[in-house]
């Protein structure tokens, strides 16, 4: 009974710091510090385009791994007797590990090519400011 009362209440916490989170978030926009209107759109088409390609171009985002073996448990009939192989839990360990150590690095990855692309489009007058509804 208590468990059932103290999951309730984690998972309402949980939802309620999800609700806030939203809440507080602020839609961005990119701004030309000396455009406006067509003339802005048209040169932010032409910035963006370069400065993805120079984020991309400074940045190797690293490929994940695709996974070979299967932890799943696997059962084989041989005539009358059945056989259960258990997948090596150490080995399942280890990938959940190194899979881990991947995602990061691509996270890292990502997060430089955003620095990067931002720094350009500051290079080339652009700012960003909160996106009017």
């Amino acid at each position: 009974m208590f468990c059932i009362k103290t999951h309730n209440y984690i998972l309402l916490g949980l939802f309620a710091s999800v609700c806030v989170g939203c809440s507080t978030y602020t839609p961005m926009r990119w701004n030309h510090t000396a455009l406006s209107g067509a003339d802005s759109d048209r040169q932010f088409l032409i910035d963006d385009g370069q400065c993805v390609a120079k984020s991309t171009a400074a940045v190797d985002v690293p490929q994940m791994p695709v996974r070979q073996g299967s932890t799943n448990i696997s059962i084989q009939q041989q005539g009358s007797s059945t056989q259960i192989q258990d997948p090596d839990v150490f080995e399942s360990y280890q990938d959940g590990v190194a899979q881990g150590s991947n995602q990061r690095r691509v996270d890292d990855a990502r997060n430089a090519q955003h620095r990067v692309y931002a720094g350009c489009m500051a290079e080339r007058g652009w700012s960003q400011v909160p996106a009017q509804p």
